[in-house]
C-alpha cells in the first residue's frame, strides 16, 4: 500500500502482505500506524517490554493470546479445525456446539464459530485477525451454511 503520514481511512492496514501482518501481531514489531491503532484499541494501556524485546500491552494481553490461539487453528484451506482450546477461550460448552451443529461438517461449524466469535468478542483486535477472517469467509462462501445454525451460534456468543 502507499505510505503517507495520515493513513487512508479506507485502508485497515498499510501492509501488502499477510505474512507481515501475522508477524506484527505475534512479534509486536508493527509500524507506527498499526501500533497506534492497536494502542488506542487497548485504551492506551501501559506498554512494557518482555524478555524477548517484544512490546506487550499489560491490560489486554490475555485477549491477544486468545486471538492468537484461535487463529493458529486455521488451515491453509481457510477452515478452522475442531480443538478443545475453542471451548475454553470462548467459554462455551462443547455439548452445546455439538447440539447446534448436528450433522453439519465440523470444518464448516468450527469455521463459522471462530469467525463469528472473533468479530463478536475481539473487534478491537481486528487488525490481527482480519486477513484470517477474510480467508475463512472465502472458505464459508463455497460451503452450505444453514442460516439457523449461524443464528444459534450468534445467540450462544451473545
Amino acid at each position: 500500500g502507499r505510505r503517507n503520514s495520515e493513513p487512508d481511512s479506507s485502508e485497515e492496514c498499510d501492509y501488502d502482505s499477510s505474512y507481515a501482518m501475522e508477524t506484527d501481531c505475534v512479534l509486536g514489531s508493527s509500524p507506527p500506524s498499526l501500533f497506534g491503532k492497536l494502542k488506542s484499541a487497548f485504551g492506551g494501556g501501559k506498554i512494557s517490554s518482555d524478555a524477548f524485546g517484544g512490546m506487550k500491552m499489560s491490560n489486554e494481553e490475555s485477549d491477544m493470546d486468545k486471538v492468537l490461539a484461535l487463529i493458529s487453528l486455521q488451515t491453509a484451506e481457510g477452515y478452522f479445525v475442531k480443538d478443545d482450546k475453542i471451548y475454553s477461550i470462548l467459554n462455551i460448552d462443547k455439548q452445546e456446539i455439538k447440539k447446534i451443529g448436528g450433522d453439519l461438517d465440523a470444518r464448516v461449524l468450527y469455521t463459522l464459530l471462530v469467525t463469528l466469535a472473533l468479530a463478536k468478542k475481539f473487534p478491537e483486535l481486528k487488525a490481527c485477525w482480519d486477513l484470517v477472517g477474510d480467508k475463512a469467509e472465502t472458505y464459508l462462501a463455497k460451503q452450505t451454511v444453514p442460516q439457523d445454525i449461524k443464528d444459534k451460534i450468534e445467540q450462544l456468543l451473545a
